[in-house]
């Protein structure tokens, strides 16, 4: 007797009784007492093994499929097993049945939720981010957009989906379902379904996780098909939209909502929810059989057979059965139309192998074609070969005559895909002659030539069939083909060519009068364009690439290849790489502190150098501009440096505190970006001790702030006024060779005058106040001139003079306030939000002192997110160099492949 493994209780000892070591053990089981061991091991024994060994080249999956299989036979279930149901699976039951009603005509059932009430965070995030993907894929494929946008329009019109007014978008229990498409090209009539992810998980928690998923209801699949076949006369159909057939409550549609605007990325998308059982959540399936089952029960005195089908021969939405003769096939359809119509659902894709039953089906409601794996169905025909040692690598060799025998997806060059091609050929064509006659040497030109044409013609027949068949045969060609304004025609050689309106032009070359016709968006197409590209030393431009390809070849939409192989070229990336950009950043929290005085938060930089003549021999001296900017009333103070080390600036900046008062804030470039390109100037920078200054202003109090390196965008406020105090500098000076004395009184004139413009609108009208300037916050006046020889100091107060300054002073802050503030609201460029960069993006590092093509590649290891959450700043690795650079300094490269070429 032999015990399965599906009947692990017989297994059991209730008690074992052992012998010497070796010899047999004897085992009470439920069905008795059993021996295991050799009864005769304790004698010797001759032992003759004979081996035969057979080896056949077997596809992995083939060996899983067989060991799958050899485990569902050991498994077959008898029909007196009883099906136990978990307590899950009971609740989850018990509430649908419960819950189901008949209304309008249509099912209605609850959701078998796990709590009474779910409790879901509001995923509106997660769904929108998941709609932005869909649309980026669908919007590669305009056709599968279609009909996704015409599925969603056919499901609202319908009924099965309704658009959620704004007042019911704020209900606090909903879900929003992330949904994408799936494309299966060898479906009859569904060939882009959506899928509804119900598994989207969002703060750890789906809404597959909250509900049951429900016991299995549908029969086994191996006794659908054992009835399939029991009988002569076979009858199948499918239950179109089976699950959106089936209403859910009222109460539950809110978690079944999803989002969508139809394509339209420029809208904020619109909330709609199911009315129906949606595909894609786990309770779905349960839902669906449990329906079709108590139907059928409901309606057995009517539909006696139809019920028995369902109930035994109905798997998912598919019905197969079989009868004993056409009578009972007949009335076998016209029980189950009618039981399916009375669910209101809609039976169809009828297919038999009586015609008398198919005569009775109208036609509309029969299936168009039926697909038969005729290398799997079994031969009655003797086979006299060895299937073991023969069939196994014929059948992994054989190939149709329109299957290529090279794949080109493998190969990234055209020439090296002719090549292997070419000696393809020639290893087939020695194996037909002699030795003496066999060809060793390098390829020929004919034997290139011929390789290549076959590659091309494979690639027309691949993409153009119904073309070619036509053709062939002397028909027009397909309404919808792409090459009906072409006249196509094959040539002596198989190849599809244009036959143009060139035909006179004698002049030019046969391939130019009648190019060959290449496909769009196919490897060979590719690998051909990328030959003439490189061809052109990667400097060619698109124009150039067609023009040398229409010379020989006709692509069709040949402008958008060239264009898609020129944005996958690395090179061309890289040669053609802008600059990044993010919107511009807020002013910065420094300069909107509340005002203490002038010059309390202060810009610094320099600027120069000025040329002055030292005693009677005049001796030439440089001499640099130190400019320090008010971050609030644009007031500036000029001094002179008098060296290129860091204590002649720190003398500078002592002179500037003695008069204008202690800075809390000092704001400056960082290191080597200071504004002079000169070289005298760079050393300055270079030779400035910065812990020297840290050091020496940390003792004050004050906090010093330096701006990215290379980022002159950062520095606006004192670049620009560097570069209007060297205007005014050498409007006073001229050409005239100066001293220390004469420099020091020009910039203070500078000053002056720079200190004299107006920072708010001029009007016209006399009674309107003075228009504020930087020497109202410095002087209380519009300018620095000298106070009037005769003063009147009768009754003079200064407590009152002061208050008076002081209230005076105010009132131009206020002033600043409404006036001036306002102006800088705008964004004068940068206006829009860009793609932040991220670590590990790929750079190119501008360096203004090489040629493009040398700037260094560069990595992101670190971005530096200002407080609005762009990146503006990033460190870069450069091999052994790490770098801070703005991003005005980077250049993008774009280096991910997208979804169809990783595929390929």
């Amino acid at each position: 007797m032999l015990i399965g493994l599906d009947y692990p209780d017989l297994h059991y000892s209730y008690r074992d009784i052992r012998g010497k070591p070796g010899e047999p053990i004897a085992r009470l089981t439920p069905l008795g007492w059993t021996c295991i061991g050799d009864p005769n091991s304790g004698q010797d024994q001759t032992l003759f093994n004979r081996t035969y060994f057979a080896r056949g080249q077997e596809n992995r999956n083939d060996l899983d499929n067989i060991v799958r299989k050899f485990w569902e036979i050991e498994n077959v279930k008898t029909p007196s097993e009883n099906v136990f149901l978990s307590s899950d699976e009971q609740k989850a039951l018990s509430k649908v049945e419960q819950s189901l009603e008949f209304k309008d005509g249509h099912y209605e059932v609850k959701v078998p939720w796990k709590d009474d009430t779910p409790s879901l965070p509001n995923n509106y995030n997660m769904a929108l981010s998941r709609l932005e993907n869909t649309e980026k894929r669908l919007k590669k494929d305009p056709s599968i957009a279609k009909v996704y946008t015409q599925t969603i329009e056919k499901y609202i019109e319908k009924g099965y989906v309704r658009k959620v007014s704004t007042k019911e978008e704020t209900v606090i229990g909903k879900w929003n379902l992330p949904h994408f498409p799936v494309i299966r090209p060898d479906k009859e009539t569904t060939k882009t379904r959506i899928v509804f992810d119900a598994s989207a998980k969002f703060q750890g928690i789906s809404l597959n996780d909250t509900i049951h998923q429900g016991p299995k209801l549908q029969p086994d699949l191996f006794d659908v098909l054992l009835r399939l076949r029991k009988y002569p006369v076979a009858l199948v159909c499918d239950i179109a939209e089976m699950y959106l057939r089936i209403k859910i409550a009222p109460d539950d549609r809110p978690y079944h909502r999803f989002l969508w605007r139809a394509m339209k990325s420029e809208q904020v998308p619109e909330e709609y929810e199911f009315n129906s059982v949606v595909f894609g959540v786990n309770s779905s399936p349960f839902q669906a059989q449990f329906v079709s089952r108590k139907h059928a029960e409901m309606t057995k005195d009517s539909y006696p057979r139809a019920t028995e089908t369902v109930l035994k021969s109905t798997y998912m939405d598919d019905s197969m059965d079989s009868v004993i003769n056409d009578e009972q096939g007949i009335e076998l359809y016209n029980q189950l139309s009618q039981l399916w119509e009375k669910a209101g659902m809609y039976a169809r894709k009828w297919l038999s192998n009586s015609k008398a039953v198919l005569q009775c089906i109208p036609e509309e409601d029969r299936a168009s074609q039926v697909d038969l794996d005729e290398g799997y169905l079994p031969s009655c025909q003797k086979k006299t070969t060895d299937k073991l040692t023969n069939c196994t690598t014929l059948k992994s060799i054989h190939t149709s005559d329109s299957d290529w025998r090279l794949d080109p997806v493998r190969y990234s060059s055209f020439v090296r895909l002719v090549r292997v091609q070419a000696y393809v050929y020639r290893f087939i064509d020695n194996c037909r002659l002699k030795q003496e006659q066999r060809r060793q040497r390098s390829l020929s030109t004919v034997e290139y030539a011929d390789a290549e044409l076959e590659i091309i013609k494979n690639a027309q027949r691949e993409a153009f069939s119904d073309e070619y068949n036509a053709l062939i045969k002397s028909k027009d060609l397909p309404k919808t083909s792409k090459l009906l304004g072409l006249q196509p025609r094959i040539d002596e050689n198989g190849l599809i060519r244009c036959d143009g309106r060139l035909e006179y032009a004698d002049f030019l070359s046969f391939d130019a009068r009648y190019p060959i016709i290449l496909p769009r968006k196919n490897w060979v197409t590719k690998l051909i364009v990328k030959r003439y590209h490189d061809l052109g030393k990667d400097v060619s431009g698109t124009n150039q690439t067609f023009s040398a390809l229409s010379s020989r070849f006709w692509i069709i939409s040949g402008r958008e290849e060239i264009r898609e192989y020129e944005h996958e070229c690395y090179t061309c990336r890289k040669r053609k790489a802008k600059v990044a950009e993010q919107v511009m950043a807020p002013l910065p929290e420094i300069r909107f502190k509340t005002p203490l005085h002038a010059f309390a938060r202060t810009a610094v930089d320099f600027g120069g150098p000025f040329i002055t003549v030292q005693g009677r021999g005049k001796r030439r001296q440089k001499r640099n501009l130190c400019l320090f900017t008010c971050l609030a009333s644009r007031a500036v103070h000029l001094e002179v440096a008098f060296g290129l080390d860091t204590d002649s600036f720190l003398n500078a900046f002592y002179r500037m505190v003695n008069r204008r008062g202690l800075p809390k804030e000092i704001i400056s470039d960082n290191g080597t970006n200071f504004v002079g390109a000169n070289r005298e100037l760079k050393e300055l920078v270079a030779l400035l001790d910065t812990d020297k200054i840290q050091n020496s202003i940390s003792n004050q109090g004050i906090k010093w702030h330096f701006n990215p390196p290379l980022a002159p965008h950062s520095g606006g406020i004192h670049e620009t006024m560097i570069k209007s105090a060297k205007r005014a500098i050498y409007a006073i000076l001229g050409n005239a060779d100066i001293n220390d004395e004469e420099l020091l009184t020009s910039f203070t004139g500078a000053e002056a005058l720079i200190n004299s413009r107006p920072l708010t609108y001029q009007s016209a009208d006399p009674k309107d106040d003075t228009p504020l300037t930087p020497n109202h916050f410095l002087h209380g006046q519009l300018g620095g001139h000298f106070a009037p020889e005769s003063v009147d100091d009768t009754d003079f107060n200064p407590c009152k003079r002061w208050r008076r300054i002081q209230e005076l002073i105010r009132h131009f802050w206020k002033r600043w306030i409404r006036e001036w503030l306002p102006g800088l609201n705008k964004r004068d460029k940068w206006t829009k939000t860009k793609r932040d960069m991220k670590t590990d993006d790929i750079v190119l590092v501008m360096n203004p002192n090489v040629p493009r093509g040398h700037w260094p590649l560069g990595r992101i290891i670190e971005v530096f997110p200002g407080k609005d959450g762009h990146v503006r700043v990033a460190k870069v690795s450069l091999g052994q160099t790490v770098l801070i650079r703005p991003i005005t300094k980077l250049c993008p490269l774009d280096i991910e492949t997208s979804e169809n070429d990783s595929d390929k």
